[in-house]
């Protein structure tokens, strides 16, 4: 199963692209799970942006916004507070996410390195 953040990196970075028509660098697109004071679900950091829109950080993030809505089947809506793109993905997004990881028998689970380091968690009842 893919990241889903892997997924929307991707996702943004083909737009990104397609917007500036230039070779956009994996470092400048950063995304974050959006703060819970603001709507949406992740959020573009636009500032690493600017340089290549030529624009304010606002403007940018209008336009990348505009585009992600249009063209995307997984963003459902967006806002732009200052140089932040704070995304909302689509029902359809989750869904299908939800039934991937159903369909994953190892979902959750780590396998252990033997060389890994041990640690014990002790639980006291207060």
């Amino acid at each position: 199963m893919i990241n889903i953040e892997q997924q929307l990196k991707q996702e943004l970075h083909k737009a990104l692209e397609e917007i500036f028509g230039q070779t956009i660098e994996e470092k400048q697109v950063q995304i974050q799970v959006t703060r819970p004071d603001f709507e949406g679900d992740y959020t573009l950091v636009v500032f690493p942006l600017v340089r290549i829109a030529k624009t304010k950080p606002e403007l940018a993030g209008e336009r990348i916004g505009e585009y992600l809505v249009e063209n995307s089947m997984i963003f459902e809506k967006f806002n732009v507070i200052k140089g932040f793109l704070n995304l909302s993905l689509t029902h359809g997004f989750w869904l299908n996410t939800l039934k991937s990881i159903k369909n994953e028998s190892s979902f959750g689970t780590q396998t252990i390195r033997p060389d890994a380091k041990k640690i014990m968690i002790e639980y006291s009842s207060p």
